[in-house]
């Protein structure tokens, strides 16, 4: 029962001695803090308590910290969007933060990424200007200059009927 309320009080009984030559004493060590959380263990004397286990309440809070990175990690890919609009290629911008080839539709305004694959940026060089759909994954990056950047990963583009 000590040990909870030390957990939630911070406060802990005096410690019985230890020996007959040993006075009860409690050293008092900096208060345990878990990172980004307002929550503190306070340390006692490293016999009586468990402050010579403060390194497992270190790696505690790392596992709790990570485990919610590993669980999003299973999460499926996105699927393929299809995006209808104004094809524009050759955009430059400050500082270069662009993918030089834009869609411009309803919603607003995507960059479109066309990886390395040449035949793709052939195609989009011949429908400049046109009403093209777009299949893709869309993400969004934050930039320097442009705070936050839609871009689709293309993986066809055709003309619009």
């Amino acid at each position: 029962m000590a040990f909870f309320s030390t957990l939630l009080t911070g406060w802990t009984a005096p410690l019985p001695p230890f020996s007959v030559r040993t006075p009860p004493t409690i050293m008092n060590y900096p208060p345990f803090k878990f990172p980004f959380t307002g929550f503190n263990v306070a340390m006692t004397h490293p016999r009586g308590s468990f402050a010579k286990y403060r390194h497992l309440l270190w790696i505690l809070a790392a596992v709790v910290m990570i485990c919610p990175r590993l669980a999003s990690a299973d999460a499926p890919a996105p699927s393929p969007t299809s995006f209808t609009g104004i094809l524009h290629t050759g955009i430059v911008s400050i500082g270069g933060e662009t993918t030089g080839t834009i869609l411009k539709t309803e919603s607003g305004t995507y960059e479109l990424d066309l990886g390395k694959n040449q035949a793709l940026e052939d195609q989009a060089d011949k429908l400049n200007g046109k009403k093209v759909v777009v299949i893709g994954v869309a993400t969004t990056k934050s930039g320097v200059e442009v705070k936050e950047r839609r871009i689709i990963a293309v993986q066809t583009i055709k003309t619009a009927d």
